[in-house]
This record gives structure tokens, sequence and C-alpha cells, in this order.
């Protein structure tokens, strides 16, 4: 493997290395945006704080594999990053090749003395952004809460209205929102507005990382800066067979177990227990997305923003979602 600078000849090759946007940003973090188009890579090229390597077959003189250095003398930093090899060169010791030459390139081009590989880690997601700035959270929570209390008052608005259209349901809504009686969650109505005043807080926190911390909102939810919906599908599915496990399981022996024993199970349908499934079923589900994307999403990053370990990203929440739970 040789190696030589970067030119921009070379960047169609790697953009033909990129297949989809999960390796796009397991290559290059947040720096690009999906589709990557060659004027990205080009943009890429032009930092005067780093320097571009690309590694090339000694025989063929082929592109085979890409990365660079981040060199801040000023500031102490070296760091190696971008690392990309071929597709098909992948798990022969390419990569291995391709950064032992880079390492010693930065070594014996610079007086730094250590050099270091960025990772990405999701509590930290929100520093990695190039418009970071240490307000940027902060601005990010009141943009959040700002939308919350939008959001809340057009659920208040939707309420009222449909409260005039049918004087029943605006008796049932009225129980359900009077502040001096116990919230009945057996009611479909009050167990209706309680979790869609949770729920809200889902579009709330991806709205405070679009506009206030200027980064996709995708971002909150993992770091390849989407949902993972494969992730998702498989949690979905371990979940669903324990639930059909104990589902049977309570069918079949006809009890529950409680605090004081066991008691008779009696599944009852009717209109009252359909409108609480489809609540369940319909509603639940984003409000306890919207709980996660708010204590651990926004806040978990805008604490990961400024303190290093995730320990404390992780555990400072947890005050915060207890208190909120009160």
């Amino acid at each position: 493997m040789e190696f030589r600078p970067t030119t921009p000849e070379d960047l169609q090759t790697i953009l033909g290395w990129v297949g989809n946007d999960r390796d796009m940003v397991l290559w290059s973090g947040p720096t690009f945006t999906w589709p990557l188009t060659l004027d990205q890579l080009l943009t890429y090229l032009e930092n005067p704080k780093r320097t571009y390597w690309s590694a090339t077959d000694r025989g063929s003189h082929a592109l085979v594999g890409h990365a660079s250095l981040l060199i801040d003398e000023g500031a102490g930093l070296l760091r190696i990053g971008f690392i990309i090899v071929d597709p098909g060169l992948r798990g022969r010791g390419a990569g291995r090749s391709l950064v032992d030459g880079i390492v010693r390139r930065g070594f014996e081009t610079s007086t730094i003395p250590a050099m270091t590989l960025a990772v990405l880690a999701h509590n930290r997601l929100a520093r990695a952004y190039a418009l970071y700035r240490w307000w940027r959270p902060v601005l990010t929570l009141a943009v959040t809460a700002v939308a919350y209390g939008m959001l809340l008052l057009a659920l208040v608005v939707a309420a009222m209205i449909a409260s005039a259209l049918d004087p029943a349901l605006g008796i049932l809504i009225d129980d359900a929102m009077d502040p001096s009686a116990p919230l009945d969650m057996n009611n479909p109505s009050a167990a209706l507005l309680a979790m869609l005043m949770l729920a809200i807080g889902l579009p709330a926190a991806l709205l405070g990382a679009r506009i206030g911390g200027w980064r996709p909102a995708g971002s909150v939810s993992s770091v390849l800066g989407r949902l993972r919906w494969g992730l998702l599908a498989r949690c979905l599915g371990l979940a669903a067979g324990l639930h059909l496990m104990l589902t049977l399981g309570v069918t079949f022996t006809g009890v529950a177990f409680t605090g004081a024993g066991t008691s008779q199970v009696t599944a009852t349908w009717n209109q009252h227990s359909g409108w609480m499934r489809a609540v369940a079923l319909l509603v639940v589900p984003f409000q306890a997305a919207a709980e996660e994307y708010v204590f651990r999403g926004d806040l978990m990053q805008t604490i990961g923003s400024w303190l290093r370990h995730p320990a404390w990203a992780i555990l400072l929440p947890v005050p915060l979602f207890v208190l909120g739970h009160e």
C-alpha cells in the first residue's frame, strides 16, 4: 500500500464506496447529508487544518483507501478520521494497513505527541455538529419548551371545540380537565387527553433539535441520524413475543398474581374497553416515545455536550424524569 495526497479525482471513487446513509454516517458522522454528493466531498477537502491521504495498491496504483488527519498545533490536537477502504477489500487487513500508514505520517508531520480517533456517542452527538456552540443545547431545550407550549395550547383549543360541537363529549372532557378532581384513567377521554398531553413532547423534541440545535431532527434518534427501523422491529418482535407468552399464561391459568395472592381474571369487550384499547394501541406508543426523546434524547445530549463522561448524561436526567411522573 502506497500513500499520496488525496486529489479531487479520487473523490468520485470514494463517493462510490458510500452506498447508503448508514454507511455515510458510520464513515463521516454528522459531517455530510444524504444523499452524499461530489460537491460535499469537494468542500470537505478545503479544510486547511486537515491533511488528506489516499492509499493505492502498489501494483495497479488503484485507489484502495482514504483517511485524513486533523492537525491543530495550537490546540495540541492530532486526530485521524474519515477512514474508508474499498468495500471489496474489507476484511483483508486493508483497514489496518491504511491506519498504520496514516498514523506514521501524522507523527512525521506533527510534533503533537498523541493521536486520537473520534467515535460517535449518542450522548455527545449534539457536540459533533459543525455549528455547535455551548449555548445551542440551551436553545434546543428552549425551543422544545416553546413548541410544547404551542402544541399544548392547540390541544386545549381542539378539546374546547370538540366540547362545543358535542355536549355529551364536552361533559367527559370537562371531567377529564377538572384540576380539582383526581385524574380518572378509567375514563377514555381522560386517558386520551393525558396521553396526548405527553405525546406532543415528541414533535416538540424534534423541533427543538432542528431549530434550536440547527441539526437534523433524526440525530435525537440515534448516531445514524435517523430512527433505526431494523433495531426497532427486532425489539418490538421480542417484546411482542414476551407479551404473548405472558398473555397466554394468564389466559390458560385463569388467574393473575397480586400482592395479596391470586385473583380471577375476566376479559370484557364493550364500548368502554374498546376505547381504552384504542388509546393504548394508537396513542400510548407516541406518549412513551415522547418521554424517551425528551429525557433520553434532547436532555441527555444537552448534558453530554457539556460533560464528557456518559454517566452524567445518563444519571442527571433521572430526577427530572421522576419529577415528571409525580
